[in-house]
């Protein structure tokens, strides 16, 4: 058998041809699929991570949202500005004479003012008091009461005397 030169020159072009291809092969593509299978684990990795903190972030986010709704009022009160004026005429009726002085203290923060209130109050108990503390609690202001509070009992009435502090802009 005879083999023609053209079919001699096809089947070594062939030959060359599939050996260009698999050198190809064995540099160019398998690496590169070792490549991408490892790209592809750390996409995953990845993924699972972002999937980790998304899902914290919308725990978080839930939570923010209950504690807005549920403090509503207190975020809203930030917002308003001291008036002491208006103050003395929405709890005066606790008191009989009911006077805020504010006290300027440098080792305290600017960030809110601070009151002292003295009020006078003809009572036998001091169930009135908690009922101004609960109106305080109700308005529109923040407002922490200081410890002490000091009950002064004369004759015939209570003296109060106590200090707050009012989260406001003091600006």
């Amino acid at each position: 058998m005879t083999i023609s030169r053209n079919m001699l020159q096809t089947l070594s072009f062939g030959a060359i041809l599939l050996i260009i291809i698999l050198i190809a092969a064995f540099m160019l593509l398998i690496p590169k699929g070792k490549e991408y299978r490892g790209d592809r684990i750390e996409k995953r990795k990845s993924k699972m991570v972002v999937n980790k903190y998304q899902a914290w972030h919308n725990g978080i986010a839930t939570n923010l949202k209950s504690l807005q709704t549920k403090n509503k009022n207190i975020l809203s009160a930030y917002e308003y500005q001291f008036n002491p004026e208006r103050f003395k005429t929405l709890y005066e009726s606790y008191f009989q004479n009911l006077e805020l002085s504010q006290v300027k203290d440098v080792n305290i923060s600017s960030d809110f003012n601070i009151y002292e209130v003295k009020a006078t109050s003809s009572i036998s108990s001091p169930t009135i008091f908690y009922d101004f503390l609960d109106a305080v609690n109700k308005g529109e202001w923040i407002i922490s009461i200081d410890f002490p509070i000091e009950f002064d009992r004369s004759a015939e009435s209570i003296k109060t005397s106590f200090k707050m502090r009012v989260y406001s802009d003091s600006n």
